[in-house]
């Protein structure tokens, strides 16, 4: 199949007036059409692979995300852990400081009875035990 062109027509011209021929007959539409369906899959290609990479790259994103996550969960349990722990063993040295005071309170009645001067004394250590264990908050 060769290019329908007409005989009777001058050949075309170079200037400003010249005349194109169009191509006619079934190859020159087939290859068209090819040169055409290349075009259309390379840009389905390039979509398809500019697609991809937003999808593994938005999934980096959201793995980092999570990561963050974790860690700043993991930040939260150990300063509440610490926290616990602290005031676990200020509950604890408040309990001591009171049952150390009850002992006393018995030792005192059992062995001195009621002396006056001993009872200001220990009035006064127990305030300072107080203010220790509220230092410790």
């Amino acid at each position: 199949f060769e290019h329908h062109v007409v005989v009777n027509d001058p050949p075309p011209q170079r200037g400003k007036d010249a005349v194109i021929i169009p191509e006619v007959g079934l190859l020159p539409s087939l290859q068209k059409a090819r040169k055409a369906m290349d075009v259309i899959i390379d840009i389905n290609s390039n979509l398809k692979s500019g697609l991809e990479l937003k999808r593994i790259e938005d999934q980096k994103r959201l793995e980092k995300e999570l990561e963050e996550e974790e860690e700043r969960q993991r930040q939260a349990k150990l300063a509440s852990d610490a926290r616990s722990k602290e005031e676990h063993s200020a509950a604890l040295a408040m309990q001591n400081l009171f049952r150390g005071y009850r002992s006393r309170k018995r030792f005192r009645s059992v062995v001195v009875g009621a002396g006056g001067k001993e009872q200001k004394d220990e009035k006064v250590r127990q305030q300072k035990r107080v203010a220790r264990v509220q230092a410790l908050f």
